[in-house]
């Protein structure tokens, strides 16, 4: 069995590597990250499995899986949040990024945005917004920087989470929360800004201010 497993992961990869070679002779490479896709493919793959096998391994397969095939498409980087003492946003991002994608440690949030905008790395992850909104001014007026994933792909019970930002357009998944950056008036509370938000029949989740 593992001999047969091991044939069929050379025979994807020889498929990778004649799809990435077409894309680059007739299109210049084109779109290769499509995480809309990806999502998509895991959630169909978990349902097919009906939970024969452990969801966050099947997942983390795939997952590895994916990332080294894109890696071939595309060389890429990701720069990943991670002050000194904490390691939480650099495992969700090994996890997610799989083995295959290089990971950038940076100590400051400065620095993870600078080496964002700088096409030093393709993503950048960065804590979530409640935590720490001011990454949210990165994407204002900057054309083509959108949150691209939510670390990690399934909820562990942990409490820890992180966002993939990056110049990758948005691509609609069968699952999907939206964000909007909005500017209003200082004295309008962030209750009154859910209700006007509801009212246009949103379902929101939380206000970051």
């Amino acid at each position: 069995f593992d001999s047969r497993i091991l044939a069929l992961l050379q025979e994807r990869t020889a498929e990778v590597e004649a799809v990435a070679a077409l894309k680059k002779a007739h299109w210049g490479g084109g779109a290769f990250m499509r995480p809309g896709r990806e999502a998509d493919l895991i959630r169909a793959l978990l349902r097919q499995d009906g939970g024969r096998l452990p969801p966050r391994m099947l997942v983390q397969l795939w997952r590895d899986l994916m990332m080294a095939s894109l890696q071939i498409e595309q060389a890429f980087e990701v720069s990943v949040y991670a002050p000194p003492g904490n390691l939480h946003f650099w495992q969700l991002a090994r996890d997610h990024f799989g083995a295959a994608t290089p990971l950038h440690p940076c100590q400051t949030l400065e620095e993870t945005l600078f080496r964002l905008e700088h096409g030093h790395s393709m993503l950048a992850v960065l804590p979530p917004p409640r935590t720490m909104p001011r990454w949210l001014e990165a994407l204002r007026g900057k054309s083509g920087l959108n949150i691209v994933f939510k670390l990690p792909f399934l909820d562990r019970g942990q409490g820890v989470e992180a966002f993939a930002i990056g110049p990758v357009p948005p691509e609609p998944s069968e699952d999907d929360t939206t964000f909007f950056l909005l500017e209003t008036s200082p004295l309008l509370g962030e209750a009154e800004i859910a209700r006007q938000v509801q009212e246009q029949g949103l379902s929101l989740q939380s206000v970051c201010s």
